[in-house]
């Protein structure tokens, strides 16, 4: 190739054309000398210099960019996002996403306000799964009913070393994918167990050591099947969903509810209430609590003998507790009375010499879940959310329904403590819910909304995010009193809130050390 020098004149022009072209007399004939074409080897590395060009721009463009789903963790930051058509159902879960920590909950569609847009449909129920740094919808799935329970941190069945989730509902039990929503099994109501067995009224069920040696723990229910005249206890397979072994019946008892287990040495002892008829006539009844350990439930249901239990299940307990404990500090809480008209909240926390150090007392008011914070060896806390109710506008829709559209306030306060120093008390944010009631049946639900608040390290960077959530209906006219006397003209929607707590905490201690 040649070189390329700008031209100072003309005459270069005709000077670099006579250089290059030289024309010369010879024999009375014109000889033309030129430059030579490439070589075949320099036309090779010249071509191959191009494709590099093109498959280097290529690696970039399609190549090293990943799928938003497939991407490495990445740093959580602080976001809220507004998803329209569900109520979401507390306790929040996490499960192991593809990049990292992935928000898991239960969830019921709007009852009122459905749009066609809404990718969820109406008076149904499931599962949804949330991408925890973007808030965007993993995956989310339907179920034949709205559930009650969810459970993503003991069993999975197909051993990819990554916790599923078992979803319990009104007579209905299933294990979902927690990478991909994908249901692995499910029994409910007139499901087909072998012998042609049909199951009914499932109980809610206790997790148990691993019974078939198939590596996942099982599940032992107390149903009803149909070749049974009372309830029986039921093995189920974690893995597949199957029966083990053979029902376990108490002939001594004409009903059993109330399935609990406890750890007990090494071993697990369950128990279950046992209704009895005291008289011929059946007009009274006695309850005793009947009890078998993990060695004896096996072998009456599958005729074997097992010496230990083995690696057993975390065990959990449903008990709403009333008292919560930090350090020195104690916080009492007692919800009183039905909601909206006649409830009311107290609430005392109390120091290390049991001196009362918050008290809040409130009308009208139920008080959630509390949340109890502990960042490092000084600052800790609750942090607590209250529903207020207001006033409600009472409408008769066509078909002579009453529609109430009660006003509520939802407020989040901080109490924090840093050492020995006085308590800190912010009051975190205020917002207003709408909540919709037609025939008694209210959305959003106040039973939903207990346990409405996780503090956890979404991103195992040392620092724990707050994730909470509101749900609410919206309207876009400005008069509710006289123009929305129709349900559909509300819109359900909910707003997941994730934020930096315990970065912002410390900063506001800097601040608070900062004016003292």
């Amino acid at each position: 190739m040649g070189d390329y020098q700008p031209l100072r004149s003309d005459s270069d022009c005709r000077t670099t054309v006579r250089n290059r072209i030289k024309y010369m007399k010879e024999n009375d004939k014109q000889n033309v000398y030129y430059n030579p074409p490439m070589s075949t080897l320099r036309a090779i590395a010249f071509s191959c210099s191009i494709l590099v060009c093109i498959l280097t721009i290529c690696v970039f463009l399609w190549v090293i960019p990943c799928h938003w789903a497939t991407c490495p963790i990445q740093k959580a930051t602080s976001w809220d996002k507004v998803y329209y058509g569900l109520e979401l159902k507390g306790p929040l879960s996490l499960v192991h996403g593809t990049q990292g920590l992935n928000i898991v909950a239960m969830f019921q569609s709007a009852s009122w306000g459905f749009d066609s847009k809404d990718i969820f449909p109406s008076n149904s129920g499931g599962i949804i799964s949330l991408i925890g740094n973007t808030g965007v919808i993993a995956w989310w799935s339907q179920l034949v009913t709205i559930p009650t329970h969810l459970d993503c941190s003991q069993i999975d069945p197909d051993k990819n070393g990554v916790f599923d989730c078992m979803v319990i509902g009104d007579s209905y039990i299933g294990i979902i994918d927690s990478l991909s929503g994908v249901i692995i099994w499910s029994l409910q109501n007139k499901s087909h167990m072998v012998n042609n067995e049909t199951i009914e009224g499932i109980s809610f069920p206790v997790v148990t050591p691993d019974v078939n040696k198939d590596g996942v723990f099982d599940i032992l229910v107390i149903c009803k099947l149909s070749s049974y005249e009372h309830h029986v206890l039921l093995l189920i397979s974690g893995k597949t969903g199957q029966m083990i072994g053979k029902p376990l019946e108490n002939k001594s008892c004409i009903d059993i509810d109330n399935l609990m287990v406890e750890s007990k040495g090494f071993s697990y002892l369950y128990s279950y209430t046992c209704k009895r008829e005291t008289n011929n006539d059946f007009s009274f009844s006695a309850y005793n609590i009947e009890t078998l350990t993990f060695q004896e439930m096996v072998f009456k249901i599958t005729n074997n003998s097992i010496r230990s239990s083995g690696h057993g299940p975390i065990l959990q307990t449903l008990a709403k507790s009333k008292e919560w404990i930090i350090g020195n500090h104690r916080l009492n809480m007692i919800n009183t009375g039905p909601c909206p008209t006649n409830c009311s909240v107290t609430v005392n926390v109390t120091g290390d010499k049991d001196q009362t150090v918050y008290f809040h007392t409130a009308k009208q008011t139920y008080g959630m879940k509390p949340l109890v914070l502990h960042f490092n060896d000084t600052i800790s806390g609750f942090l607590l959310k209250f529903w207020q109710w207001g006033s409600a506008i009472n409408l008769t829709l066509s078909n002579s329904s009453l529609l109430y559209i009660q006003s509520i306030t939802e407020s989040i306060v901080l109490l924090t403590f840093n050492g020995s120093k006085p308590i800190d008390i912010v009051n975190a944010s205020q917002a207003d819910v709408v909540q919709l009631c037609v025939s008694k049946i209210c959305q959003p639900k106040l039973e939903f909304q207990t346990d409405s608040l996780l503090l956890v390290d979404l991103d195992r960077d040392g620092y724990q995010e707050l994730i909470s959530y509101i749900v609410t209906y919206k309207t876009n006219e400005d008069n509710c009193s006289s123009n929305c006397t129709s349900k559909d003209k509300w819109k359900l929607q909910t707003k997941v809130r994730v934020i930096r707590l315990q970065a912002e905490i410390l900063k506001l201690y800097e601040k608070i050390e900062h004016k003292r």
